[in-house]
């Protein structure tokens, strides 16, 4: 960059430069004043916007160590350490949009390994600069230990004095805890007067908090700087910045402070670090976009973004003039007739400008917007790029893709509009049938009040307009419009575009609604014939489907007057009067001439088998020609033959609809009467056949009866029998017995004799054993019917039981054996039923158990069950034989028990009386080891009051058998 340095103020004398219009130049008064601030370390520099060092004292050389040439030219900002260039160059960059001087201080970082503190001034230079393309006066003060001046003209104390009063600073001169002087900036700066803070306590102007920390660092850090709080005369507390130096002074040692505000130091950097954070927000929400602050010249303050980024990384071609961007300058990247550097300098004019330009294949839209400063000027200006390709290439396509609803749109049959919050028509679409009679360029601009639609449908129009707007929501609904004199139907659809906008979509539905009213008509009528059926289902009385179908037909074809009538059977067509179902105004004697009458509708249905309807001219408002129906006022007439479905087709009934009113029997009506029939004449068959059913039931139930009491006669009979068989058997035997006794002393053979005899027994044995079975199980089965249950205790019967089989057993030479409790199980039973099967069972396993074999009687109690069973070791069942063995009359036989006699009722018996106790049988043999049967049944609780007793067993034997 390299300007060339001013001098001026370092005129030695020499110079011929000729003053005659420029005002004196007081040399050596300026010589001595530059004297005097080099000697408190202050220099006066210039640079550029870019922070290039212009012009400086020769005095900087003493500070940075540095020759003057070669400091000349090279950027100011580097000076400092890394956290102070950020401050300093953005103070730079913001230029003149901000014309107030700033003041830091900061640490120099030097090449000789020095950091020096220094206060620095910027001061924005407006114009006529005494250097060239100068931008800011810099005032540099050196805030190591103050070298004593050198006066030459005035004594020291004079000099020091000027100095101390002149100073921007306020300084306080402090000796033994009390202030001895302050200067003038101290005055300004704390609001007292000299001799109101001369004399007080040290540190007075501090915050009391702060006293402890600050005269410790005034103790141990000579010369370094030290951010405290200061309170001012009034109380106020602001920030401020001490530094203590000890001088000698008059041969005494006192501390010289030197006090800044930092309070514009605070709110610039604060204003600084909102700006940047504000601008580096700003890109960091905005992506593909960059944002670039430049000054009037074209250098480049800040620059930041992702796009800058994408251009860098760009081919070289692109790339090209972008490599210096971020500390360039917008010349050095376009050439100067490129149209943005003409945007920018019409930006910097006042204007707010934007353009789209295109880089390397990519549409970047730039906005450049101009920053005033305080006085108005604009010194800055902020220039925002955003990559906005894909959003053209988006606009590209919305164009296209509007081009395209604009063709389907004017394919649409529907019509179609837009209104705006004044309820104006912005857009409208007639389609193929429009509500409105105008067309469109004359609806456009037009409201919904003036296009001539009813009211109620405006109405209509804006209610739901206000409901789409609020709830965003499409809302719907639908009205008719007289066009043409036929009333049209229509179906609108309302949706909000916007806050103010409404789209509303109207079709013309008239042929659906068409439609859609069979439809509904076509259900009801299905919905009625389904209603129809149920109540025929449900209902087979003959009188009340009679008057069912005559209420449903007349209701559904709208009829004033109707009958069925029935015929008397399926082979002739002789209707039967007595059953006939009426409504209206008939009378039999006509019903019957009709019928009579060949040319009467009624006839020509039942000749032609199929339904027929009239409807009678009436030539005029007096006449009818209606010979044909029955009634003398009839209009119109429905005749319909009820047939049966079997194969064997034949009349059933006939039902007859008519109306005294014209237009009341139509095609689809009396289509629908049809269908009824067709139902009512299925149930009215069935209702024939159910009333047959009905009869053929009572018949049989009759017929029941008297084979019940057949039955009981049956029983009687061979109860009657059996008992007369049982005496004349008794009184054979017993004679056989006394024959046996007396025959010894006939002269026969004994042997042979005996030997028949015994046959003969044997014969009488068994008659007698087959009788008693069966007077058993009929008296068993008896008392079935007439049971008396009762509480007893199961083990004093078992026991009983087994003890009268002892002697039987003993007879075998057989071990009968009981496991049994001595606790008491109780059960309610028949103790007469039970006492049979248990003695049944016992008595099976000793006669099935050969001689010198092992029966065991088992009774358990288990919760709810007692278990009662009988083992045997004795012959088995054969297991082909097993299932059916409860059969009645059946016994399981084998080779070692073909010889035992028996009838086959006992285990039958038992089954029986088991199941009926709620019971069940228990069940399991092996063939040639033996067999288990026994039973289970519920068990109760001990009852409270007294059980009874089964003492006389031998009673109740006699009780089965008598």
């Amino acid at each position: 960059m390299g300007a060339t340095p001013y001098h001026k103020p370092h005129s030695n004398g020499d110079d011929n430069t000729d003053h005659k219009n420029m005002s004196p130049d007081p040399a050596p008064d300026f010589a001595n004043s530059q004297a005097a601030l080099s000697v408190v370390g202050i220099n006066i520099l210039w640079v550029d916007g870019n922070g290039i060092l212009l012009s400086a004292d020769e005095s900087l050389e003493a500070i940075l160590g540095e020759p003057q040439e070669n400091l000349l030219g090279s950027s100011f900002v580097h000076w400092f350490m890394p956290e102070w260039q950020t401050v300093i160059a953005t103070r730079i960059a913001i230029g003149h949009a901000d014309p107030t001087p700033a003041r830091h201080t900061c640490q120099l970082q030097l090449t000789d390994g020095r950091q020096p503190w220094v206060l620095v001034a910027l001061i924005p230079v407006r114009a006529n600069a005494p250097v060239e393309e100068a931008v800011f006066q810099v005032i540099l003060q050196d805030l190591t230990w103050q070298r004593r001046a050198v006066y030459t003209h005035t004594t020291d104390a004079t000099r020091y004095r000027d100095l101390f009063e002149a100073t921007t600073d306020a300084i306080a001169v402090e000796h033994n805890n009390r202030i001895l002087d302050v200067n003038p900036a101290f005055e300004h700066l704390f609001g007292y007067s000299h001799d109101e803070i001369v004399g007080k306590e040290q540190l007075a102007y501090i915050a009391k908090e702060a006293h402890f920390a600050l005269r410790q660092h005034l103790q141990t850090h000579h010369n370094l700087p030290l951010e405290t709080v200061g309170i001012n005369k009034q109380g106020t507390r602001f920030p401020i910045e001490v530094q203590g130096k000890v001088i000698d002074y008059q041969g005494d040692n006192v501390i010289y402070v030197t006090i800044r505000d930092l309070r514009e130091k605070k709110a610039a950097e604060r204003a600084i670090r909102e700006r940047d954070q504000m601008y580096r927000t700003l890109v960091g929400n905005m992506p593909n976009s960059a944002v670039c602050l430049f000054d009037p010249e074209l250098n480049i303050l800040l620059l930041d973004g992702d796009l800058i980024i994408r251009m860098l990384d760009a081919p070289p071609e692109v790339r090209a003039g972008w490599e210096t961007v971020t500390h360039g300058s917008l010349s050095a990247i376009f050439p100067p007739n490129h149209e943005f550097i003409l945007q920018s300098q019409q930006t910097l004019a006042g204007e707010h400008v934007r353009n789209e330009y295109e880089f390397g294949g990519r549409i970047i839209l730039i906005d450049t917007v101009p920053i005033e400063a305080e006085d108005g000027e604009v010194r800055v200006a902020m220039a925002l790029a955003r990559d906005v390709t894909a959003q053209r290439q988006a606009d590209m396509q919305l164009a296209a893709s509007e081009r395209h609803m604009r063709a389907l749109l004017s394919a649409l049959p529907d019509t179609l509009f837009v209104l705006n919050e004044q309820d104006v028509f912005t857009t409208y679409h007639p389609g193929n049938e429009s509500i409105l009679a105008a067309q469109a360029d004359n609806v456009l601009g037009e409201t919904v009040y003036t296009v001539g639609l009813p009211d109620e449908i405006v109405s209509e129009i804006m209610m739901y307009r206000q409901l789409a707007l609020e709830s965003r929501d499409t809302q719907a609904f639908q009205c008719g419009l007289d066009i043409d004199g036929e009333l049209q139907h229509f179906d609108a659809r309302m949706v909000a575009l916007s806050d103010t906008d409404v789209l509303t979509l109207i079709r013309n539905i008239t042929p659906l609604k068409r439609i859609s009213d069979e439809l509904a008509d076509h259900l009801q009528r299905i919905t009625t014939l389904r209603q129809i059926d149920e109540e025929f289902t449900q209902k087979l009385g003959l009188p009340y489907v009679m008057t069912m179908g005559l209420d449903t037909t007349m209701r559904q074809a709208y009829a004033n007057h109707g009958f069925i009538l029935r015929t008397l059977d399926s082979e002739s067509q002789t209707f039967d009067f007595s059953t006939i179902e009426i409504a209206g105004g008939y009378r039999a004697k006509d019903i019957e001439a009709a019928l009579a009458d060949k040319k009467s509708l009624l006839s020509q249905a039942i000749r032609s088998e199929r339904a027929l309807m009239r409807v009678y001219e009436q030539p005029d408002a007096h006449s009818i020609n209606n010979e044909e129906a029955v009634l003398a006022d009839t209009c119109e007439q429905i005749v319909v033959p009820l047939y049966s479905t079997e194969k064997d087709r034949h009349l059933l009934g006939l039902l007859n609809l008519e109306t005294d009113r014209p237009d009341r029997f139509t095609a689809e009506r009396f289509n629908f009467v049809q269908l009824v029939s067709s139902r009512l004449a299925v149930t009215l068959e069935n209702a024939s056949l159910y009333k047959q059913t009905e009869e053929q039931l009572e018949q049989l139930r009759e017929l029941y009866e008297k084979v019940t009491k057949l039955e009981q006669l049956k029983t009687d009979m061979i109860r009657i029998a059996s008992h007369d068989l049982k005496n004349p058997l008794m009184g054979l035997d017993g004679n056989l017995q006394l024959l046996a006794v007396d025959l010894p002393t006939v002269d026969l053979p004994y042997e042979s004799l005996t030997v028949r005899l015994e046959d003969m027994q044997k014969a009488v044995r068994k008659m007698r054993e087959i009788v008693t079975g069966i007077l058993s199980l009929e008296h068993i089965e008896q008392m079935a019917q007439n049971s008396t249950e009762k509480v007893f205790n199961l083990t004093d019967m078992v026991r009983e039981s087994a003890r009268d089989h002892q002697t039987d057993a003993h007879a075998k030479q057989q071990i009968l054996v009981t496991k049994m409790g001595d606790s008491p199980l109780y059960i309610k039973a028949d103790a007469v039923q039970l006492k049979e099967a248990i003695t049944n069972l016992i008595g099976n396993a000793i006669k099935y158990t050969p001689d010198e074999g092992r029966v065991t009687v088992n009774l358990s109690g288990d919760g709810d069950v007692v278990t009662f069973t009988v083992v045997d070791n004795g012959y088995g069942v054969p297991e082909a034989q097993q299932k059916r063995l409860f059969e009645p009359f059946f016994r399981a036989r084998s080779e070692k028990t073909k010889g035992i006699e028996g009838t086959g009722l006992g285990l039958h018996l038992v089954k029986n009386i088991i199941e009926r106790h709620g019971g069940e049988m228990i069940f399991h043999s092996v063939y040639g080891e033996g067999s288990t049967f026994g039973f289970r049944l519920p068990q109760i609780a001990q009852p409270n009051k007294d059980v009874d007793d089964f003492d006389d067993l031998n009673s109740m034997r006699s009780m089965l058998v008598g």
